[in-house]
């Protein structure tokens, strides 16, 4: 200021002044230099101007700005590939360029508890004094049950003397604190909290900027939970593939072992599946008898009948016993009983299972 004046520059710069009262006050302080009739600098006119209202100004502008470019940040990484983790992590990054905090935390309800699920912290705090994160009926919290019932954002200025405030192990240092319900509708996801060491450090605008964000985490957290549920119900029919799998594969083995004749049918009749020791009394190989019509089996004079029966069986008719005549390819006719049942999938009949026993030697 002073080689302005002796060079005879003028000077405008902004400054900041103290009042008796101790008060900061800006100011734009504009200087022009004063010479003699001679042309010499023989002294300065100073004059200062309040510019309170004009860095008010400013400052909301460049607060807003800053607040869209966060929301901005974090509707972009919702739709990236990020990780579960990393996106939370993403949200409180943002969420601080907003809201200053010595530590912030996004804290999940599930059946009535509490549990924080993601956390960010500065330096300051010592290990021993950072929250814990161990599950905390939602009851027993009567901050988070105040946002539970109104799903209204909640400022504490002061800890030390806000009825609202419930002093919890590892709370010791939060003196100030916005909690912000993570909502869908009126169904009650978790809570955005931030904190900081400062007495009345937060504000009723802190918390107005973070209901955006807390939008975003219901967002991400929905997408969390359905993500889960998916996983878990592919895991659950997985697990029902293989149980059937193993089912089959021993109801398999069990009809290879077993020494009645075991076949299954189509809508039209032909063989579907036999066993082996249908294979080895009628002389045919596995791959022979599949396909084939097992009228071709019976006899002439039955086919008819046993035609109506099968029928019958498909038209949903329970037939608890009927006998058949059926021919080997070699040797003589074998007289069988045989028991049928339909098998319906997704409630529609698409096999007959039946059971066959040699009864020749009875009759």
């Amino acid at each position: 200021s002073y080689l302005h004046t002796i060079t005879g520059i003028p000077l405008s710069e902004e400054r900041e002044l103290i009042t008796r009262d101790g008060r900061i006050v800006p100011v734009l302080l504009r200087a022009v230099p004063r010479a003699n009739a001679e042309g010499v600098v023989i002294g300065t006119q100073a004059s200062y101007i309040d510019i309170t209202e004009r860095k008010k100004v400013e400052l909301a502008e460049r607060e807003q700005r800053l607040l869209a470019e966060s929301l901005r940040d974090t509707a972009l990484i919702l739709n990236s590939a990020l990780g579960f983790d990393e996106l939370l992590d993403r949200i409180l990054e943002n969420i601080e360029r907003v809201a200053p905090f010595r530590a912030a935390n996004i804290t999940i309800v599930k059946d009535g508890v509490t549990r924080i699920v993601r956390t960010r912290h500065h330096s300051i705090i010592d290990a021993h004094d950072q929250v814990p994160n161990d599950p905390i009926p939602l009851d027993d919290l009567p901050t988070f049950k105040e946002m539970a019932d109104s799903l209204l954002p909640l400022v504490v200025p002061d800890t030390s003397d806000d009825p609202h405030w419930s002093d919890i192990p590892g709370h010791g240092w939060i003196r100030s604190y916005i909690g912000v319900p993570i909502h869908k509708g009126e169904t009650l996801i978790g809570f955005l909290n931030v904190n900081h060491d400062i007495p009345s450090f937060f504000t009723a605008q802190h918390a107005e900027r973070l209901q955006a964000f807390a939008h975003h985490a219901a967002i991400a957290l929905e997408n969390a939970r359905l993500f889960e549920q998916s996983q878990n119900e592919i895991a659950e029919r997985k697990q029902a593939e293989e149980a059937l799998r193993e089912s089959e594969d021993r109801f398999r083995s069990h009809i290879q072992q077993a020494n009645d004749y075991i076949f299954t049918l189509n809508p039209i009749g032909q063989i579907t599946g036999v066993n082996r020791v249908m294979c080895e009394t009628l002389g045919y190989a596995e791959s022979e008898l599949v396909g084939m019509s097992a009228l071709e089996l019976v006899a002439p004079d039955h086919r008819s009948q046993v035609a109506q029966t099968l029928q019958r069986i498909w038209n949903g008719e329970s037939i608890d016993v009927f006998e058949v005549p059926i021919q080997p390819r070699m040797g003589e006719t074998i007289f069988v009983q045989i028991r049928g049942r339909a098998i319906y999938k997704e409630g529609k009949l698409v096999e007959t299972l039946h059971i066959a026993r040699d009864v020749t030697e009875q009759i």
